[in-house]
Formats: C-alpha cells, structure tokens, sequence
C-alpha cells in the first residue's frame, strides 16, 4: 500500500486538528506538529489494521517528510488567508506528490 491509499490519511487537516489547534491560539509549530503526528498515526493505524508494516518505519521511505511538508504548507496557507477549500487540496495534492515521486525515483530520507 503506498501513495494513493495514503493521501485520505496523510491530509493535514484530516480530522480538523490543525484549524482547531490554529483557532485554539496555539502557534504554527504546534499546529503543524499535530498535523504531522495526525497524519502519520492515521497511516500506522491503517497499516495495522491492513497487517502491513506500518510505512513510516520503513527504512528511507519519505512518510513523515511528506506529512510534514504538507501540514506545514496548510498552516502556511491558513495564515495566508487562503480559501478554505484551496488551503485543503493544496496541501493534500503536495503530500501526494511527494509520495508518488518518491516511490517512482526512489528518493529516500537520510
């Protein structure tokens, strides 16, 4: 299971955490951490369920870095003013990306 199974569990704000973080007064580290640690147990717990080995422990693979890119970009684009809806799918289609290319050229974390 890779990049397209992914992109649901790996969207920054896929349970709301970053925008209620953001709007409960906590800074953009904060919010973007939260992002990340949602987005990465959100694949560890489907890569469980679907008996897998959960992707972010798998050596070099760009899981977290993908994550993280992706809830900073959305905290970015919140502070930004950016619409809603594009400060979702921009995000979502970057993380995706990020995945995909990784997977398709081999890019590895260090």
């Amino acid at each position: 299971m890779g990049g397209s199974a992914s992109l649901a569990l790996l969207s920054p704000d896929r349970n709301g955490w970053i925008s209620s973080v953001s709007s409960a007064g906590a800074d953009s580290f904060s919010a973007t951490l939260i992002g990340v640690i949602s987005g990465v147990g959100g694949g560890m717990i489907r890569d469980v369920l679907a008996n897998q080995t959960p992707g972010v422990l798998k050596s070099g693979h760009l899981y977290a870095t993908a994550a993280f890119a992706g809830a900073l970009l959305y905290v970015m684009l919140l502070e930004l003013s950016v619409s809603p809806v594009a400060a979702l799918w921009i995000p979502a289609i970057a993380i995706f990306s990020i995945r995909m290319l990784s997977l398709r050229y081999g890019w590895v974390s260090l």
